[in-house]
Formats: C-alpha cells, structure tokens, sequence
C-alpha cells in the first residue's frame, strides 16, 4: 500500500493492508498475548454486534450515503413455525444473492433518527458539508520501523472529525470513553498521518450522538488532549517494539496493583 497519501479505498481493503491502527496498539496495550494472537497469528475473529452495526449505518448515512443500498430492513420471523423458517431462510438466500446485508428493522431506523440528529445540528452539518470521508493513509514510523495507518471519518481543511454512536455524551462519559478506547490516541494518528501526507491539521473534533436521547454534542480535542495522544502513540509505539524484539508477547508478567485514585477519593468522604 502506498504510504503518505490519502488513498480512496474500501474499509475491508484498509483492514486487511499492512499496518498497526489505533485500535492495534489499544490492543497490545490492554493484553499483549491478545495482540499477538489477533495481529501476528492472524487469529482475530470479527463479531458484528448490534452496536457495531447501528454505529457502522451511522457512518454510511453520513460519510457514504451511495452505500445503503448494501443495507436492507429485515421483516421479523416468528421461526418457532414452519412458515417462519422458510420466510427466513428465503431472505438469508435474497441477501446472498443480491450480496445485502439484511439488519434488525428496528436498528435500521434507529441509525437514521441519529444520523437525521446529526445534521440536524449546525456545527457538525457544517463540517459534514462538502468534507472529504472515509480516506487512508499509512505511513513508515522512523522510530519503530512499523507501518501505521489512519482512517479519518471527515477532513475539512485542516479540520479532522470523527462520528461516534455513544451511550453516555457527558462530558465525563465521554472523556472516559475516549481513555478506555484510546480516542485520544486516534487523534493523534490522524495528525502524525496528515502531517505525513503534506496535509494541514488544526484540529480535531469528535461529533457524538447518544444512542437513546439522539443529543449531539460536539467535543474539540484541546492541544494537551493531542499531545496525550502523541505521548501515548510514542510510548505504545516503543513498547510494542521492545516486545517484538525481546519476542516477550507470551512470557509471564507480574504486575502491581494499586488502587485508582477516585478509590482513595471516596475512602476519604
């Protein structure tokens, strides 16, 4: 794959290529022997939970609208009947043929009250307009050797912003989300991928829809937000090196455990 350009290819192309995501390094830095079995062994299995595929109907409404008709609404079957099953075996083969992915209805229309939701907000109908959606860009990392790589949803100028499908769009919610799932760390990929690729970054925004209310809430990363990122990027990146070199993925490992500072909070109410 070509590295420093942004490249206009599917989503299954860009995870199928070489090179180590954001979710590939939040990977390793939650379980290295998970790491080693779903990137270097190839052992990663892909589940479609309801989740992903409410928040993967988002992304199409919004960044590759010519793209629903690879979506159909699924009727409800009452499968305990013999008419049920055959109903629902006669849709599993309309799908295969047609090459359709059939979806709950009910999550069907649920992503286009959010996605309705979304640009019904000024701010982010402002970055979707006329954005560039869904490009790549991989890049050589000099420190470490590796490929990386980066998938913005949306480029505008030197605006860079992601959708999210959230269940909690507090401030707190999301701040917490965005060090469980390394969203932090996703910004910074994409300004390092950016960067490379000649492009301009001033900054990134998550637009974040609740996923029972349908509010939107616009969060613009601040400059230390990056730089947390870009720390986080430099040490992930440096660790899963050592590792590869010391081939250290499976030894045993002994870790101290503390409690969290909100724990040390409470005890002293």
């Amino acid at each position: 794959m070509e590295t420093n350009k942004l490249l206009d290819i599917s989503n299954d192309e860009y995870h199928s290529s070489e090179g180590y995501s954001k979710s590939a390094l939040i990977t390793y830095r939650d379980s290295p022997v998970k790491f080693y079995n779903e990137y270097v062994l190839k052992n990663r299995e892909f589940k479609q939970s309801d989740d992903f595929m409410l928040g993967q109907l988002v992304h199409t409404i919004l960044l590759e609208p010519h793209k629903m008709g690879e979506y159909i609404p699924a009727p409800t079957f009452d499968k305990r009947t013999k008419k049920g099953k055959e109903e629902f075996e006669k849709f599993n083969a309309y799908t295969v043929e047609k090459n359709i992915i059939g979806v709950d209805a009910a999550i069907y229309a649920k992503s286009a009250d959010m996605a309705k939701a979304i640009v019904s907000d000024k701010i982010a109908r402002s970055i979707l307009e006329d954005a560039e959606c869904e490009k790549s860009i991989f890049w050589n990392d000099s420190d470490t050797g590796f490929i990386f790589k980066s998938r913005p949803d949306i480029i505008k100028g030197g605006i860079v912003a992601d959708v999210k499908t959230c269940k909690d769009v507090t401030y707190k919610g999301f701040q917490r989300s965005c060090v469980d799932y390394g969203y932090f760390l996703q910004a910074a990929m994409a300004k390092i991928a950016l960067e490379k690729a000649g492009q301009e970054f001033e900054k990134f925004v998550f637009i974040c829809c609740d996923k029972t209310s349908h509010e939107v809430v616009l969060y613009a990363l601040d400059d230390q937000a990056i730089d947390y990122g870009l720390r986080l990027f430099a040490s992930l990146s440096q660790k899963l090196k050592h590792e590869f070199e010391d081939d250290s993925f499976l030894k045993s490992k002994v870790k101290t455990l503390t409690p969290p500072a909100w724990a040390e909070w409470d005890l002293n109410q």
